[in-house]
């Protein structure tokens, strides 16, 4: 959590609440202390506050992780809002497989706002409830559950702040090293999405421009124009892609469709500002991304 404190106490009672077999421990980082105190008082699981003054998103989950003890570690948004059953859930699938991750099954946080709905689907829709159980080829980034022993041996290679920079190159390694990640059809997560038009383009350019300008910092430049020229048919790509992972699910295709007029330029946005990130690199979009996460007011 940051900035927005007015967001954490119904996450927090949220999760104080879950229903379980199964201890868990609950770990805070709190990236701006100085912002106003955290009332943790009241019944259920107490949470353990750490604070992490100034860290960016990556290296606060980093610390986090270093902070837990347990054998599964999930980490969630501040402003995602887990439903009472979801920690149960990511146990129970941990425990009935081999899985390396698990995936949460997402829903909106404020399903009567427009905006927030379509800014949802073109996000989250691969996951969104209902979901499908079942392996996933590509997991959802910053809420989502590990295998411990599954993150500290890549931790060997480098620290685990950098992996979680860009996330998705971590879930690729641990899938090709033979890692497997598993839907959660009943770990629910509400997700508190974009209300701003503005503000939802510029998140999600932010976050292609830092994942590709991390990615290419070591590339040569015909590599890079070459990755950047192919963002040209990335748009219909992304959305082929969404539209895949809607079929199966008839509950969801109103939603999908209704959503085209947000999720269309979204986007052509954002595939133009990964374009730029693999030709100029990041920039300062890893301080702009944990503003956004951690700091930038939602609605």
């Amino acid at each position: 959590m940051g900035a927005q404190r007015e967001r954490a106490p119904a996450a927090l009672a949220r999760l104080r609440d879950q229903v379980l077999r199964d201890s868990v421990e609950l770990i805070w980082v709190d990236t701006d202390p100085e912002a106003a105190p955290l009332d943790v008082s009241g019944p259920g699981l107490q949470p353990r506050i750490i604070a992490g003054s100034g860290l960016t998103f990556s290296q606060a989950a980093a610390q986090g992780l270093s902070e837990a003890k347990g054998d599964f570690v999930a980490f969630l948004e501040d402003h995602a809002v887990a439903r009472e059953n979801w920690a149960q859930a990511v146990i129970d699938t941990f425990s009935e497989s081999d899985a390396a991750l698990v995936n949460y099954s997402f829903a909106d946080a404020e399903p009567q706002t427009y905006l927030s709905r379509a800014f949802l689907m073109a996000e989250y829709g691969r996951w969104m409830h209902p979901t499908r159980p079942g392996p996933v080829s590509i997991p959802s980034c910053n809420n989502i559950a590990y295998r411990r022993n599954v993150l500290e041996r890549f931790a060997d290679e480098k620290p685990l702040a950098e992996w979680l920079q860009a996330e998705y190159l971590l879930h690729r390694r641990i899938q090709s090293d033979g890692g497997v990640c598993l839907q959660a059809t009943d770990a629910v997560v509400e997700h508190e999405d974009w209300f701003h038009f503005s503000d939802g383009l510029r998140a999600n350019s932010v976050m292609k421009r830092y994942n590709a300008g991390s990615v290419a910092t070591s590339w040569s430049l015909p590599k890079r124009v070459l990755y950047a020229a192919g963002m040209t048919v990335a748009p219909p790509l992304h959305l082929a892609r969404l539209a895949a992972s809607i079929a199966p699910r008839p509950a969801l295709w109103g939603a999908f469709i209704t959503g085209l007029p947000v999720s269309v330029p979204l986007y052509t946005y954002m595939s133009f500002h990964e374009a730029l990130g693999y030709l100029l690199g990041p920039g300062d979009t890893e301080r702009e991304f944990a503003d956004m996460e951690l700091a930038l007011k939602r609605r």
